[in-house]
């Protein structure tokens, strides 16, 4: 049913809502939160699993999205493996959207070259304070109003083949305003010399 789908597409853009709020708001830089990450995506699953059981609704690629998420970040701290290439990242983990990736690896990379005292601040050094956005308003203004805001107005009495036109969004495809923001806070992050600034700006080169 148009139901049915759309609540399938719902789970799965707000579970990658949830994962950029992670990324957004925890260090990623710090070995230590990967315990607190794997409790919240732990807590999150159960919420999924309402949808599951009680509308019968699909939420393996919603998990799947989850458990890559963890295992990405985790092999970010494994200090026996060297830092994998972003495409290699995508190929790797292909239930996580190139979007959340790249998210992900600015992230890691602006808290990894801020300084001890920066870290220590936690949210004042968050790449969304770059451009001066809060988590919230940064999640909003480049993901959900642009591409997926009718996931959010969908009304249940809408003919089913309305219901399914209308919320034909694609949660893993990056939309322009994903990459406009990918591009400027990779600009504000040249200084870090850091390779998977010059891996991103020759990605988007490509593009």
């Amino acid at each position: 049913s148009a139901m049915h789908y759309v609540v399938s597409e719902w789970t799965a853009c707000l579970s990658m809502v949830y994962l950029q709020y992670l990324t957004l708001t925890v260090n990623v830089g710090d070995k230590e939160n990967l315990a607190r990450v794997a409790t919240n995506t732990a807590q999150f699953t159960k919420f999924l699993r309402i949808f599951q059981d009680e509308h019968n609704v699909d939420i393996v690629p919603s998990i799947l999205m989850l458990q890559q998420y963890k295992r990405m970040m985790a092999a970010f701290h494994d200090e026996s493996q060297q830092l994998k290439s972003i495409e290699t990242l995508h190929k790797e983990h292909p239930n996580l959207s190139l979007y959340l990736i790249c998210q992900f690896v600015l992230s890691w990379v602006h808290w990894t070259s801020s300084s001890e005292q920066q870290r220590a601040g936690n949210d004042k050094t968050a790449i969304h304070t770059l451009i001066g956005m809060t988590a919230n308003e940064f999640i909003d203004n480049v993901f959900i109003k642009n591409d997926f805001l009718t996931l959010f107005e969908f009304d249940s009495n809408m003919l089913p083949n309305d219901a399914v036109q209308m919320v034909n969004a694609d949660v893993m495809a990056m939309g322009e305003a994903q990459s406009n923001m990918i591009q400027i806070i990779t600009s504000k992050l040249q200084n870090s010399q850091h390779k998977y600034i010059d891996e991103l700006q020759k990605l988007f080169e490509k593009n």
